[in-house]
């Protein structure tokens, strides 16, 4: 029996050996297979061996994947990644998708000088609008502002005591005064808007304006629509409150961001009466208008920026998480602010880039691109007083701008005893302005003003002028 027992031992040792060795044959085998088809490779060169590059995924932007400079080769899990270069204050991002079987993914991220951001107007201002003739904008102490090529300054006093405005263009837009009362501002021209919102009414007025001149308003869950002359209709009931209104010709968003406790949602409203809902599952904290084809809209909710077309189906996603500002170029080029620094995205290649750098590392407060789509204005805050200080532009279409004018950035505006020099920059030649108290000061402040320049700046190239300050 004991010679049998053994016999079975010995022939059943090999078999069992085979099966484990099959066993870790299959296991190591699964282990490579799953390997290869959930596992990828990225490459990404740059312009420059000092650039810093950056992996993250999509899914957590706070998790740096990979790192490197000049170049990147990883293996990387199956999935979706932002891939971001930084050289100095230049920066780019793309969006990359990196497939299994060992795929190998290439993309060239080239960095480039941002262009220079210039003055326009000093003060503190706000919504701007402009096209190839005008610059339209309010100063709540002042009234409305318009700018012509000249850079002469025509003010409709601020009677009305306006909060703010916004523009179908640079010459129509609806301002909002203090007792929540809407006006038409056609020109120099304001006259009131018949609003079924009462001034009473706790919930607030939101109000947008289109180029094609229709009017959104909202207050509570309420929502209409119509034109200066043929009024204002209800065209929808939110279910929850109206926070804030992003308009175009043909559409119009009502968004509840969620802040106030309700849940956050995105409500699309079509001039044909149909409607697209979108929650979010965090907080909505910025958002675009619609792109100029009534295409896209951008909106911001926690960490994630993407871009929705009118169905509120996800078109893209943006790389950059810390959005305070956006605006469009075009219905391909959406235009946003991180802090100081202007970022340009395409949709069509989903890469992002710096175009720009405010000076004094000042930030952004508001984006607004002329009607001829030559210029991208905006407003930055000082960094001391938290207020806006001017209204700058970058120029789109390669017209020069006087280096005196970056000169004078870092200079104005001045405040001396009996004066102030500021600066207009809309057209033509730069004009220094040089404000008054009273009338029988103005030639001897302009004489002291135009020596105080000359001795830091070359003022050939500029032109002068004198103002009234106003009184209050």
């Amino acid at each position: 029996m004991q010679n049998n027992y053994n016999l079975t031992v010995r022939r059943l040792v090999p078999i069992v050996l085979a099966v484990v060795a099959a066993l870790i044959l299959l296991v190591s085998g699964g282990e490579w297979l799953y390997h290869y088809f959930t596992t990828g490779n990225l490459v990404v060169t740059t312009n420059s061996k000092y650039t810093d590059i950056s992996v993250l995924p999509v899914s957590n932007k706070s998790n740096v994947s990979r790192q490197g400079s000049g170049s990147l080769a990883v293996s990387l899990h199956t999935g979706e990644y932002y891939v971001s270069v930084e050289n100095g204050s230049n920066g780019t991002s793309q969006y990359v998708k990196v497939k299994g079987r060992n795929a190998t993914t290439r993309i060239s991220l080239q960095t480039a000088k941002p262009s220079g951001i210039a003055p326009v107007v000093y003060g503190n201002l706000q919504n701007v609008a402009a096209d190839s003739s005008h610059l339209a904008y309010l100063d709540q102490t002042t009234g409305i502002h318009y700018i012509d090529t000249s850079n002469n300054d025509s003010v409709v006093p601020n009677t009305n005591g306006f909060l703010s405005a916004a523009w179908a263009s640079p010459t129509y837009g609806v301002g909002l005064d203090s007792s929540q009362g809407l006006f038409v501002i056609n020109n120099t021209s304001v006259t009131p808007l018949t609003s079924p919102v009462s001034a009473s009414d706790s919930a607030g007025t939101l109000y947008a304006v289109t180029p094609n001149r229709t009017i959104y308003v909202a207050s509570g869950s309420a929502l209409y629509s119509g034109t200066a002359s043929s009024g204002l209709k209800q065209i929808y009931t939110n279910k929850s409150s109206n926070d804030a209104l992003a308009a175009g010709n043909n559409e119009v968003a009502s968004i509840t961001t969620g802040l106030n406790g309700t849940k956050p949602q995105v409500v699309v409203v079509r001039k044909d009466g149909k409607t697209a809902h979108k929650n979010f599952d965090a907080s909505i904290t910025g958002w675009s208008p619609w792109s100029p084809g009534d295409k896209y809209i951008a909106i911001l909710a926690g960490r994630t920026g993407r871009i929705f077309d009118t169905s509120l189906h996800p078109v893209a996603s943006i790389p950059e998480s810390s959005i305070s500002y956006a605006t469009w170029l075009d219905d391909n080029t959406l235009l946003y602010s991180v802090g100081s620094e202007l970022w340009s995205y395409s949709v069509a290649q989903q890469r992002s880039q710096i175009i720009g750098n405010a000076p004094l590392n000042e930030q952004i407060k508001s984006l607004s691109v002329s009607t001829d789509k030559t210029a991208i204005y905006l407003t930055t805050l000082d960094s001391y007083t938290n207020q806006v200080d001017a209204i700058r532009r970058i120029n789109l279409k390669g017209q020069p701008v006087p280096d005196v004018v970056y000169r004078l950035q870092l200079l104005l505006p001045i405040t001396e005893n009996d004066y102030s020099i500021s600066m207009v920059n809309f057209a033509g030649t730069p004009t220094i302005v040089v404000s008054v108290p009273v009338d029988s000061e103005r030639a001897s402040s302009l004489q002291s003003a135009q020596t105080t320049l000359q001795g830091l700046v070359d003022i050939s190239g500029l032109q002068f002028t004198t103002a009234l300050i106003p009184e209050g």
